[in-house]
């Protein structure tokens, strides 16, 4: 049951980010989810997470539908619910979009596709399956699209300087670096598709400051831009989808280590030429 509030307690604070007026607090979690594991008797039925969390997540969707009120178990004559009545549609919708996403995880047959139903609403709190690209396939196993091919440019700073381009995985970078990823094969995209960009944080400097990872969603976006600010292997997650339905992914890892890029040589001065040439005469 308190992985279950955590559960939630992620999602509100991704779903709900830049909407504070409408996310339900962490003591309404709370009961709501407790509510739910004892009305449904979860703690008796041998469920794994992810099949806890999809009953619990439509035990609370019914259960607020039927009434907002959500009393205090100490006095039941608090009302713990404080989203201002203005702010409900925002929670409903962020709730339907919740709901949706278990719904979709629970008809997934596979991890990876249940992997990517609750990324959609967790984003990059849900990681996503160790394959570095999910391909996504009709019932005669033919592949639907061909998977977008990403060039990665590695810059340097001070100055700025491109040191290294990859394709599809950066080997080793060091921090402090600025990359740029594009799609090199744009043609395979369908039209209208949205392009959305993830990045998903691994390591103990990531996990210090709590920078777990990031999400731009972009309609034919066929670029992103980054930096690198923690040693680690992380990711660079490619979602194309079309009418919501997910098409491919292309998982780029970002291997971060110490490593030093050699200065180059500047150029020597015009003067010195004109020197050399002087003394050949």
């Amino acid at each position: 049951m308190r992985r279950l509030v955590r559960y939630l307690k992620g999602w509100a604070a991704v779903a709900f980010d830049g909407f504070s007026d409408s996310r339900p607090s962490s003591i309404v979690l709370t009961v709501l989810v407790a509510e739910a594991f004892a009305g449904d008797g979860l703690a008796d039925r041998n469920l794994d997470d992810e099949d806890a969390l999809i009953a619990v997540i439509r035990s609370i969707d019914a259960r607020l539908c039927a009434s907002l009120m959500v009393r205090n178990p100490v006095d039941t004559t608090e009302n713990l619910n404080r989203i201002p009545e203005k702010n409900w549609p925002k929670f409903f919708e962020a709730l339907g979009l919740l709901r949706d996403a278990a719904d979709k995880a629970a008809d997934s047959d596979e991890e990876s596709g249940a992997a990517l139903a609750w990324s959609e609403v967790f984003s990059f709190l849900m990681p996503l399956p160790e394959a570095d690209e999910v391909e996504v396939v009709d019932l005669s196993g033919r592949a639907l699209m061909v998977l977008p091919n990403i060039q990665i440019e590695v810059y340097a700073r001070n100055p700025k300087r491109l040191i290294a381009t990859y394709m599809n995985e950066v080997s080793t970078i060091s921090k402090n670096c600025d990359l740029k990823f594009r799609i090199t094969n744009p043609h395979v995209v369908p039209q209208y598709a949205t392009i959305e960009w993830t990045v998903r944080n691994d390591g103990k400097e990531a996990d210090a400051v709590g920078d777990l990872g990031h999400t731009r969603i972009m309609s034919m976006g066929f670029e992103a831009e980054r930096s690198t600010s923690y040693f680690g292997k992380h990711y660079m997650d490619c979602v194309i989808r079309l009418s919501g339905n997910i098409f491919a992914v292309r998982r780029v890892p970002v291997n971060v280590r110490a490593t030093i890029y050699p200065t180059r040589n500047p150029p020597k001065p015009f003067y010195t030429r004109i020197q050399s040439l002087l003394r050949r005469r």
